[in-house]
């Protein structure tokens, strides 16, 4: 080869080189580009575990699948939601036609998969076959460990519920607590028997009230939830600013309710009959939430 045809080939070569290298940058910009016009995933912590996770299309249902399944799938569900205020004032009291029952509005997404998976996901495996009787308006006697699946199962709706809120009012702990040794004696929980006109109407209310007792001076606030799905009310209540007796948020002895949380001390033995031995109706409702 001649000198000239030697150095065009090298200068070629070279011209090759630096297109082939100009391409690569020119990808590089172009993803760094394209990464960087990515929105930002912010991890959220878990209100069950305080872990720090991304959030994902699941988290914890309000309202659970497997009630949907047992009613058929419907796609016109009546979900009622209300908020009684401490003077006795409705507040935000609507209903909502839900066309799946485990829409995103009832759902809490600051779960993260261990728990939702795990220790939330086997509350509702052992309480769905009980409840669900229940639900259907069935007769049985609730042994204490049916007592204390359906109270962590009603308390873990109720943490659940709250959370979702603009302004909730349970202590984060709560959560925690439940997973980590059960239902939480403090947080009282009864049944009783609604007289509902259909499995498709479910209610979900949020009662705020104060109490005082006589010889008090201060008044203690209190935290009612209560939840209706067919013929079963399930109310937990918990005192979350002073101090008051767990026996005062039960209403033992009423004809309407079946308190089954906490057990009674001397007699946590005791097994219950459902359904109590009158319904509670729309307008005796207000007595019990």
């Amino acid at each position: 080869l001649s000198l000239h045809e030697v150095t065009s080939t090298l200068l070629e070569a070279v011209r090759r080189h630096l297109r082939s290298s100009l391409q690569r940058q020119r990808k590089t910009a172009e993803y760094v580009e394209h990464v960087s016009a990515q929105p930002t995933v912010e991890e959220i912590q878990c209100l069950f575990c305080d872990s720090d996770f991304v959030p994902g299309r699941r988290g914890e249902d309000i309202i659970p699948d497997w009630y949907g399944k047992a009613i058929g799938r419907p796609n016109d569900v009546v979900v009622a939601l209300r908020t009684i205020a401490p003077d006795g004032t409705t507040t935000g009291d609507r209903l909502r036609v839900s066309q799946t029952i485990a829409a995103t509005e009832f759902r809490l997404p600051d779960v993260c998969p261990d728990c939702n998976n795990g220790p939330l996901s086997a509350i509702e495996r052992t309480s769905k076959e009980t409840l669900l009787g229940l639900m259907d308006g069935q007769g049985r006697v609730l042994a204490p460990e049916d007592q204390r699946l359906i109270a962590a199962w009603a308390q873990l709706k109720a943490i659940t519920y709250d959370a979702t809120q603009t302004s909730p009012v349970l202590p984060r702990s709560l959560g925690k607590r439940l997973l980590a040794s059960g239902p939480i004696r403090e947080f009282g929980v009864m049944l009783g028997k609604y007289d509902s006109r259909s499995p498709l109407e479910v209610s979900l209310i949020r009662h705020h009230s104060t109490l005082s007792m006589n010889g008090t001076q201060q008044p203690v606030w209190v935290s009612r939830t209560t939840l209706i799905f067919g013929n079963l009310i399930l109310s937990a209540a918990i005192v979350v600013d002073g101090w008051l007796p767990v026996e005062f948020l039960v209403h033992r002895d009423v004809a309407e309710a079946v308190d089954i949380w906490p057990p009674k001390i001397g007699d946590e033995r005791r097994s219950v009959s459902w359904p109590p031995a009158e319904l509670i109706t729309a307008s005796t409702l207000p007595r019990f939430v």
